[in-house]
């Protein structure tokens, strides 16, 4: 009887032996499939189309590498989502009929309306702020003379179905002028071509544009916040760069300002200087710079010369040349 006893205990354990034994063989089975599974699913990201337009949002070096505000923005956006971005080339308002239309998915820096809240979504924060100015041909700054009415009955060109368009209204109403409002649908490089041939007399952009040294900014406009625009035909991605800009803000509350100080701050219509400024310069043709002998590598004179030499050298003469308008005798 104790024998029986015995074999049949010894049975039990042995059939939990062989249970455990087939348990771990078959998740040792399955667990791999179960990796690879989710691991494809990783893997298989969004992609995202998005709207690319030269500007200082959007640039490409020689060498194709690409930088500027919305793609660093994107770049950082994809960290938090995991999207793939495929980008789509186009002037600004061909773009924006494409978002329309869904045939892109992304747009960086639009600006809300409610007519365009009816056509696309929105982010719910702010990519920044910008600011809009009304260029001029530098050969024609001695007739304009900063006298507004010299606008009356001129061309003035505009990106077809921007806010600018409603800005520039009503700067003109505040200013007493009637001029022709020419809505344009081209690339900004071509729109810039329009106003150095006189096909327009004027052209409205963006604050930190930097397509000619023949504009001259002489007014600014308005300014308006600009969004991410998502096409109603993605409301997936919706919720997504919400959480992900959220996240941003919460790393970086200052997010924002770093890209404004690092593609916008120093380039544009902030690089020309006004008759004011001009006339004080006239004033103060030179501008005496005391500095310590003998204290490179900040500054020294050249014994052979006579001359600065030294890091202040440097700077004075980054300083005196960088305005576009500014010249330099240093």
């Amino acid at each position: 009887m104790k024998k029986a006893k015995k074999d049949l205990l010894t049975l039990f354990h042995v059939n939990q032996l062989v249970s455990a034994l087939i348990f771990i063989i078959l998740l040792i089975g399955i667990s791999p499939i179960t990796v690879y599974a989710q691991t494809q699913k990783e893997d298989k990201s969004k992609v995202v189309r998005v709207g690319w337009f030269d500007s200082s949002y959007n640039q490409k070096d020689a060498s194709g590498i690409k930088s500027g505000y919305s793609y660093e923005y994107q770049r950082k956006i994809a960290a938090y989502t995991g999207w793939t971005y495929e980008y789509i080339e186009g002037s600004w308002s061909d773009l924006m009929d494409m978002l329309i239309s869904g045939k892109i998915d992304l747009l960086s820096d639009v600006s809300y309306t409610d007519e365009r809240s009816e056509k696309m979504l929105f982010s719910s924060y702010a990519m920044g702020t910008e600011e809009y100015y009304l260029y001029i041909n530098d050969n024609n700054i001695d007739t304009y003379n900063e006298d507004y009415s010299y606008f009356n009955g001129k061309k003035i060109g505009v990106n077809k179905g921007s806010v600018q368009i409603g800005l520039f209204l009503d700067w003109e109403k505040i200013n007493g002028i009637s001029a022709e409002i020419m809505e344009l649908n081209c690339t900004e490089p071509e729109s810039v071509n329009m106003l150095v041939n006189g096909e327009i007399d004027a052209y409205i952009t963006l604050d930190n544009f930097v397509g000619s040294d023949k504009m001259i900014p002489i007014a600014k406009i308005g300014s308006s916040d600009f969004y991410f625009a998502i096409s109603k035909s993605r409301p997936d991605l919706l919720n997504e760069i919400n959480n992900a800009m959220s996240k941003i803000q919460d790393e970086n509350r200052f997010y924002d300002h770093d890209l404004f100080v690092k593609y916008i701050q120093n380039v544009g219509a902030n690089l020309v200087l006004n008759n004011e400024e001009k006339a004080w310069l006239s004033d103060h043709a030179n501008i005496r710079v005391g500095y310590l002998h003998n204290y490179l590598a900040y500054c020294a004179t050249d014994e052979n010369t006579g001359a600065l030499t030294g890091a202040l050298k440097d700077y004075l003469g980054r300083a005196s040349g960088c305005f576009a308008n500014g010249g330099s005798d240093l």
